[in-house]
């Protein structure tokens, strides 16, 4: 069993590692540059070459890729996500800030989700073949596939 729980966690790592190799590169790939993005969101429209270049230095990107890559998964890796390229704020103090509400929002719909599945269950299960259990499963179905 110890064998089976150390093959997963190595594979765990693994995946992970790989996820987060193939969505960094992927959204390098991505059209557009992001430091032209943050000063055209900027009140400021007038920005020299210089100030432009400035930018990118200070948010390391005219390093090479995988320069970037292995600085951005050491500040993962030390708990550190970066800063917002919208608020410039820390993301960490977004997501906490923004937490309560999420767990809020799971939790009431899991609670919802309970006090109509679990009926609608058993009215489905007690009168099989019939209109109700037609009716129950395919509002169940419908629910399923609509998209979030």
């Amino acid at each position: 069993m110890t064998t089976y729980i150390i093959r997963r966690l190595i594979m765990a790592i693994i995946v992970l590692l790989l996820v987060t190799t193939i969505v960094f590169f992927a959204m390098r790939l991505l059209p557009g540059d992001p430091i032209r993005m943050l000063v055209a969101q900027s009140q400021e429209v007038n920005f020299t070459e210089e100030q432009v270049e400035l930018l990118r230095h200070q948010h390391g990107l005219d390093r090479s890729l995988i320069i970037q890559y292995f600085d951005w998964l050491g500040d993962i890796l030390h708990g550190d996500l970066g800063r917002s390229v919208f608020t410039n704020a820390p993301v960490v103090d977004q997501i906490t800030q923004r937490l309560p509400v999420t767990f809020h929002l799971g939790i009431l719909a899991f609670i919802i989700s309970i006090i109509i599945g679990i009926p609608a269950g058993i009215i489905s299960a007690v009168r099989r073949a019939t209109w109700t259990d037609t009716s129950v499963t395919t509002l169940a179905n419908l629910g399923i596939t609509v998209p979030q």
